[in-house]
């Protein structure tokens, strides 16, 4: 670690350190007045100086045997030279010590508490107050890139993309060892439709932390987003290999196999993503998805009242299992299937899609049920 990391890298052992060297020195210079204090006493009270002093008045060449000749006066204190520079040396020491871990301690405790203050405004929403709490971190070290980062991703999260991107950008430069102001500035460009731009900060983040794969998945949505599909293959490929266990790769992968006609080798993904994470809505939702596509609606409606009975709120489920009962002929349940998506929350756009298009086929296909259920009576 370099010195300006370390003096730039603010840690809470760094400020308990710091407070306690500043301590030790004020004990150290203390101490050592008070050594100094005690030696000039010791030197007051000898028997010799005072037999001196006594006898200063008359002839001092009677008390030779407790008094020595020298050049000091009367009363005078004898203390070395060296101990008189030595002791102003400690001193001096000891003083800037002090002043300097105190400042040290002072500076990291208002940036590490503003960054937890921030951190808590964060997770209940509070993004303009997080935004107001790192900005203070901010002020008190202008170099530090973390706090860039920090504000960087309450905007985004606030949605003030246009703000984050120049915030996240900052905090990329210099010291290049932490790889999420990467990751997070790709995700920035993925929202502004930037997926060439969001590819080069996600392979920086890779390069900063080759072992993880979830830099390989983001470079692999990008890459399907630029429609080089075998460059994406690639680099879901590169992520299971990374993480043989990481359901989501599987899953990723096998719904691009099924979608460039590889169904064999894609449901076979897809179940190991379910094998893999059994509670997990997305890779029943993605089997059931790629049966549909193949016209497989039997083997695709149980995976979606699967998927429903894993999370009963979740509007895609209900949105394609309406669709596969619809291409199935059974309007009824159908219809049932669209009037409960469309009655439900949505939590993204995705999910708002799939209410907004439910509804319209509420609309299609009320007076089709009406009618026929009219019929049959």
């Amino acid at each position: 670690m370099s010195i300006n990391s370390f003096l730039h890298d603010p840690s809470w052992s760094k400020v308990d350190g710091s407070a306690f060297i500043a301590t030790g020195s004020l004990l150290v210079l203390g101490a050592t007045r008070w050594l100094y204090v005690r030696r000039r006493k010791r030197d007051i009270y000898k028997p010799s100086v005072l037999l001196s002093e006594a006898f200063a008045a008359e002839d001092p060449d009677d008390e030779i045997e407790f008094t020595r000749p020298s050049k000091r006066k009367p009363g005078q204190i004898s203390v070395p030279r060296w101990l008189k520079s030595l002791t102003a040396v400690l001193g001096v020491m000891c003083i800037t010590v002090s002043v300097i871990g105190y400042l040290f301690a002072l500076q990291g405790y208002i940036i590490l508490s503003n960054w937890s203050d921030g951190t808590s405004r964060m997770l209940i929403g509070d993004f303009v107050g997080s935004i107001v709490c790192y900005k203070k971190a901010l002020r008190a070290d202008p170099s530090l890139r973390h706090s860039h980062y920090l504000i960087g991703d309450s905007l985004l999260r606030s949605g003030r993309i246009g703000s984050a991107i120049p915030e996240l950008e900052t905090a990329t430069k210099g010291e290049k060892s932490d790889p999420e102001p990467s990751a997070v500035l790709g995700d920035a460009y993925q929202l502004v439709n930037k997926p060439s731009e969001a590819m080069a900060s996600y392979h920086r983040a890779a390069s900063l932390d080759p072992s993880s794969a979830k830099y390989p998945m983001a470079i692999a949505n990008c890459l399907e987003t630029l429609h080089r599909l075998d460059d994406a293959y690639q680099a879901y490929e590169r992520a299971i290999h990374l993480e043989p266990d990481n359901y989501k790769a599987h899953m990723k992968l096998g719904a691009l196999l099924i979608s460039n006609g590889h169904l064999d080798e894609g449901i076979a993904h897809c179940k190991r993503a379910i094998a893999l994470a059994p509670n997990e809505v997305l890779p029943h939702n993605t089997l059931a998805t790629a049966y549909t596509q193949f016209g497989m609606f039997a083997d695709a409606v149980e995976e979606y009242r699967k998927t429903i009975s894993l999370d009963p709120k979740f509007p895609i489920a209900f949105y394609d299992y309406g669709a596969t009962l619809e291409r199935m002929g059974e309007y009824e349940r159908a219809l049932e299937a669209f009037k409960t998506c469309s009655g439900l929350k949505a939590h993204n756009t995705m999910e708002q899609s799939a209410i907004d298009k439910a509804a319209g086929e509420v609309r299609k296909l009320s007076p089709l049920v009406k009618h026929k259920t009219q019929v049959h009576s």
